[in-house]
């Protein structure tokens, strides 16, 4: 099992090699989004993790976006018929 600080270190060497290309105003809106839909608590505990990670790295990591912007797109599909113009 590796140590947090190997963790960490593991983490930064994956962002280089797998640079993301969403932004911190992105990433905030899309759990902003995220936080109107029931989350499970895996998914609540990804996307704590994730912000952290960018909060640390300032970068998210390839499958993390694809995560985020993949579950975004799930769970925007349970509402259907919302009005994006609706306020």
């Amino acid at each position: 099992m590796a140590s947090g600080e190997d963790r960490h270190e593991n983490l930064k060497t994956a962002i280089r090699t797998e640079r993301s290309i969403m932004d911190k105003a992105r990433l905030d809106w899309v759990i902003s989004g995220l936080n109107q839909y029931p989350l499970t608590k895996a998914e609540d505990v990804f996307l704590k993790t994730a912000s952290e990670d960018f909060n640390r790295n300032q970068a998210l990591t390839k499958t993390q976006e694809k995560r985020i912007e993949t579950l975004y797109k799930q769970k925007s599909q349970l509402m259907p018929n919302k009005n994006p113009f609706a306020f």
